[in-house]
């Protein structure tokens, strides 16, 4: 008989606090999802990532951190941007070394139904909206 798999989550802090004890019985992977805003990295999150750290205390599971991705493009043709989407992507890994995570999640420049060499599937007749009513 094999093993099953062991269920993990992305939780925010508020989540971690509310089920450290599940998190810690079976020591499950984790994906932090507070520090990925530009307005939270842009500010004082430290104070999160210690009391993040310190509620991790014991565990012992894959830590991982949800990367920044709000209000930018990962692929971008211009210059200045891909500045900013390297800054951010730089703060998340920061935040990943402050809260011990291993791990960041980013997201693919790659739409949804597509791959990178293919068009976007178009979405189904029913799920259209039309912009003039």
């Amino acid at each position: 008989m094999t093993d099953k798999p062991i269920l993990g989550a992305a939780l925010t802090l508020k989540g971690i606090t509310q089920h450290r004890d599940w998190l810690l019985e079976k020591q499950r992977d984790l994906e932090i999802q507070d520090l990925h805003s530009a307005e939270v990295l842009d500010g004082d999150w430290r104070p999160v990532a210690e009391r993040l750290r310190a509620l991790l205390d014991g565990h012992t599971g894959r830590v991982g951190l949800h990367g920044p991705f709000w209000g930018f493009k990962i692929d971008s043709h211009d210059p200045e941007i891909r500045a900013v989407v390297r800054r951010r992507l730089l703060q998340g890994l920061e935040a990943c070394a402050a809260v011990g995570a291993t791990q960041m999640v980013v997201h693919s420049p790659t739409p949804p139904g597509t791959t990178p060499t293919s068009t976007p599937s178009p979405a189904p007749a029913s799920s259209r909206s039309s912009a003039c009513t």
